[in-house]
């Protein structure tokens, strides 16, 4: 273990980024590029499962119902998008009329559970939020925008141009305040490049992790070049009553208006490109 100026923790991760609350759990992250050209159709995915290995089969198809996003424009005009169906995804697309950038934001009700599942006590409403941002064109307004997630990661710095070298810092908040502190810990993994020409190398997955400050901001080192999947997971431990529309039920949750629930958990990620 690497011990990065007493508060950051870089190890190797074997498997695919099963640091994200242990090898079963699940979640959402949206896969874009990090560039586009106005007035040209963007093509995205909103994915589930272990950061950066789909699930495919009929829990996708279980899951669409639950899901939805959104696109906001650099104006912070909101435009539902139209999420499809494939064997491991929901694409979708948005085409951008004016330069700036895009936030990309979906939300997957996963439902209250009645036992207890990963550690997660029983009576938990669990939501899942995935968040990517596109610049179009020589963007210079919206990166300060909000898609609006109850827990939301804010770049400080512009992700969409990043390098091997460079540094992001993000900004944590909960329902619109900044939180920090040991209650809240930032996990930064990416599935890496695998270099053929080194014979030592058994391993290419890495991630990192922190706390933010008082003010909601957490920097991390970028070291590898990929796809990096940040995530963090905030458990708010206030009863509520469910007042949506969805309306479900399985062997594994339930969600209908009307039902109560003791505490809900958080799981959010934004997805981010680094080039070499």
């Amino acid at each position: 273990m690497i011990r990065l100026g007493g508060v950051f923790r870089a190890f190797l991760v074997v498997g695919l980024l099963t640091w994200a609350v242990g090898a079963s759990a699940h979640q959402i992250w949206i896969e874009a590029p990090s560039t586009a050209a106005a007035n040209v159709p963007v093509a995205l995915e909103v994915c589930f499962g272990h950061s950066g290995e789909r699930s495919t089969g009929p829990i996708l198809v279980d899951n669409r119902p639950k899901l939805a996003a959104v696109v906001k424009t650099p104006d912070g005009q909101e435009e539902a998008l139209s999420l499809g169906l494939n064997e491991d995804g929901y694409p979708a697309q948005f085409q951008a009329r004016q330069a700036g950038f895009y936030h990309l934001g979906a939300v997957l009700e996963t439902g209250i559970i009645e036992r207890e599942l990963h550690q997660i006590p029983p009576k938990t409403r669990i939501v899942m939020m995935g968040k990517a941002i596109v610049a179009v064109g020589e963007a210079r307004e919206g990166l300060s925008l909000a898609v609006g997630h109850p827990l939301e990661i804010l770049p400080v710095t512009n992700p969409c141009g990043l390098r091997v070298g460079d540094k992001i810092t993000l900004r944590i908040v909960y329902k619109g305040k900044p939180i920090g502190g040991p209650d809240v810990l930032v996990r930064v993994g990416t599935l890496g490049p695998n270099p053929k020409d080194d014979p030592q190398l058994t391993e290419r997955e890495w991630a990192i992790e922190g706390y933010p400050d008082s003010r909601g901001e957490v920097s991390f080192p970028l070291i590898a070049a990929g796809q990096h999947v940040v995530f963090l997971r905030y458990m708010d431990e206030t009863p509520g009553e469910y007042a949506g529309t969805l309306s479900f039920s399985s062997d594994f949750s339930h969600l209908q208006p009307g039902d109560r629930y003791e505490r809900t958990l958080y799981m959010t990620t934004l997805t981010f490109q680094v080039q070499p």
